[in-house]
C-alpha cells in the first residue's frame, strides 16, 4: 500500500516548523486514516543554521563558538531535545537526503507541501524540492504554503520556472493572503486560503500528545521571539516588572548569544517543541514576535501580545493576517507600548476566538477532502 510524501522543513531546529509538521501528520493519520511520511531532506544551508557550532570562518563565528562552548551543557540539552522530537514524534523515510539527492517516490501515492515558509525563496534555506519537481508523474498539493514576504514575481531570472513548478499542481493553498495574490497573479489559477496546520488541532490534542509537568514554577511570562534587540528587551522587561512575574525564554543557543540574562531573563531547562508547548501552556502572559507564537497563544487563549516592531515590512503578512483572521487584530501592539496598555492583555473574548478557529478549521478539512484525500486514493495500490 502506498503513503503520502511530505515535504517541508521537517528536519529543523525551529519550534514552528516542528509543530506544524506534527500537527499535519497527526490530522492525516487520525482524522482521515491516511498513511504518511515526511521525506527526510535537509540542504546543507539548513544543516549549517542549526548546527550547535558555526563554521569558525569568521571572527564573529568564533566568538559565538566560544560563547556556545562555555555554556555547552545547557544549550547541547536543547538541541537534543530537538533531535529526540524529530526521532519520537515525527514519521519520516528512513533514508537522510541531502543536497543533490535522488528523492525516491515509488512509495508513494501522492505528494504534499507544506506548510510554513517553503515558498519563501529569500530564506536563507530555501531550496526547490519544496516545489516538489522531482516526480513528474505523481499528483502533487500544496498545503498552506508561505512566500513570507517575498513576491515570486520579483524573481526575473527564475520566474518562467517556478511558474512550470506551480503548474504541475492539482491544487495549491496558501496560509496568507498577499501569497494568494502574489501565487495566483503568476499562475492564473485560483489559490486558496487554508489554516497553518497547528490551528487544526486544539489544546486537548496538544496536551495528550506531550508530557504536561511544568518546567517552570509558579507564574511567568513566556518571551518568545528571534531577534531580541535591546529597546524590545527593556520593554518586555519592564512589563514584567509591571506585572510582578519573571520572565522566560526558551532558545538557550539564542539566550547566551544574545546575552539575555542581563535583562534578568531567565531560561527554560529544556527546549524542543515539547518545552515550547509547555512553557506556553504554564505562562501567565505570553509576548511574541513570532507568527507560531501567536499561534498558540491563541490555540492555548492566553493573554497575548503581538510585539510590532516599526518599519516592518507590509509585504510580510504572516502574522498581521492572522490577526485579522482571529479578530485579534487590538493584540498587534507596538513593543514600545505594551507597558502602558498592559490592562488590554487581560481584555481578549475567547469564545469569539474560539469561533474563528473552528471556520477557519472548517474551511481548511474541506480543501483537505477535496484535494488531498480525494487524490490520495488514485494510485493507493501498485
Amino acid at each position: 500500500m502506498l503513503k503520502i510524501g511530505i515535504t517541508t522543513f521537517s528536519r529543523t531546529h525551529n519550534y514552528g516548523s516542528l509543530l506544524q509538521s506534527f500537527a499535519l501528520q497527526q490530522i492525516l493519520l487520525k482524522k482521515y486514516h491516511l498513511d504518511n511520511e515526511f521525506i527526510n531532506y535537509s540542504n546543507q544551508a539548513q544543516r549549517e543554521m542549526y548546527a550547535l557550532y558555526s563554521k569558525p570562518n569568521s571572527l564573529k563565528n568564533v566568538v559565538k563558538n566560544l560563547i556556545v562552548w562555555k555554556n555547552k551543557i545547557l544549550i547541547k540539552q536543547h538541541f537534543e531535545d530537538f533531535e529526540a522530537f524529530f526521532k519520537e514524534n515525527l514519521m519520516s523515510s528512513n533514508v537522510d537526503l541531502h543536497d543533490g539527492d535522488i528523492i525516491p517516490v515509488d512509495k508513494y501515492s501522492l505528494l504534499v507541501t507544506g506548510s510554513d515558509q517553503v515558498w519563501n525563496t529569500d530564506a536563507y534555506d530555501f531550496d526547490e524540492i519544496y516545489f516538489l519537481p522531482f516526480a513528474d508523474e505523481l499528483p502533487k498539493v500544496a498545503y498552506a504554503c508561505s512566500l513570507g514576504g517575498t513576491n515570486l514575481l520579483s524573481k526575473t531570472d527564475k520566474i518562467n520556472l517556478y511558474k512550470k513548478y506551480l503548474e504541475d499542481f492539482e491544487a495549491i493553498s496558501v496560509r496568507e493572503r498577499n501569497s494568494q495574490t502574489w501565487i495566483s497573479q503568476l499562475t492564473k489559477e485560483e489559490v486558496d486560503i487554508v489554516a497553518d496546520p497547528t490551528l487544526l488541532l486544539d489544546k486537548k490534542d496538544y496536551l495528550d500528545s506531550f508530557d504536561d509537568q511544568p518546567l517552570i514554577e509558579g507564574r511567568y511570562i513566556y518571551y518568545y521571539g528571534f531577534k531580541y534587540e535591546h529597546d524590545m528587551n527593556m520593554k518586555v522587561k519592564e512589563l514584567g516588572e509591571k506585572l510582578g512575574l519573571p520572565v522566560y525564554c526558551l532558545d538557550a543557543k539564542k539566550y547566551h548569544l544574545k546575552m539575555l540574562r542581563k535583562y534578568g531573563f531567565k531560561i527554560s531547562p529544556h527546549g524542543g517543541p515539547k518545552a515550547f508547548i509547555n512553557l506556553i501552556n504554564h505562562c501567565e502572559v505570553s509576548v511574541t514576535t513570532s507568527f507560531h507564537g501567536t499561534v498558540f497563544s491563541a490555540i492555548f487563549q492566553k493573554p497575548f501580545f503581538y510585539l510590532r516592531k516599526p518599519g516592518i515590512d507590509a509585504a510580510d503578512d504572516r502574522a498581521s493576517y492572522l490577526l485579522e483572521q482571529l479578530d485579534l487584530t487590538s493584540q498587534d501592539v507596538p513593543y514600545s507600548e505594551i507597558v502602558a496598555r498592559s490592562e488590554e492583555l487581560f481584555s481578549i473574548d475567547y469564545n469569539h476566538v474560539q469561533d474563528k478557529i473552528l471556520k477557519l478549521q472548517q474551511h481548511s478539512f474541506r480543501y483537505i477532502d477535496k484535494n488531498i484525500v480525494r487524490l490520495s486514493k488514485i494510485r493507493k495500490f501498485k
